[in-house]
Parts: structure tokens; sequence; C-alpha cells
């Protein structure tokens, strides 16, 4: 994962409710699930491709302002 797709989930969980952390939490167990039995490297890589799609000045300051 690139350094810049950690500062973008950061910033995704510096703007949700703490309410929501649960799901964000057995959300990423369920990745590291599928990750360690081996079931996952498509979905790994295809997650990493949309990831950087996001990553733009343009995008990056709508999510600023939002």
């Amino acid at each position: 994962m690139s350094v810049n797709s950690k500062r973008i989930i950061n910033n995704l969980l510096d703007e949700l409710p703490d309410n929501q952390m649960g799901d964000i939490v057995q959300y990423l167990f369920f990745i590291k699930k599928k990750c360690e039995s081996g079931n996952s490297p498509d979905l790994l890589a295809a997650s990493g491709s949309s990831m950087d799609f996001w990553d733009n000045p343009v995008d990056d300051e709508v999510w600023n302002n939002a």
C-alpha cells in the first residue's frame, strides 16, 4: 500500500463518527483474514489501483472542503 493510500484512509477515518469505528474494525479484520487465507491477492491489487485513482489534487481539494 502506498503512503498516499494510507493518508487517504487516515483522512477518511478522521472524518467518520466514533459510532462507525466498530464497523471499520470488523471490516479490517475481515480483510486481514482473507489475506491470511491467500484468497485475496486480486482483491488487494484491485483495491490498491482504485485508491490510486482517487489520489489527485482535484479530489484532495474537494475532500478537504467536505
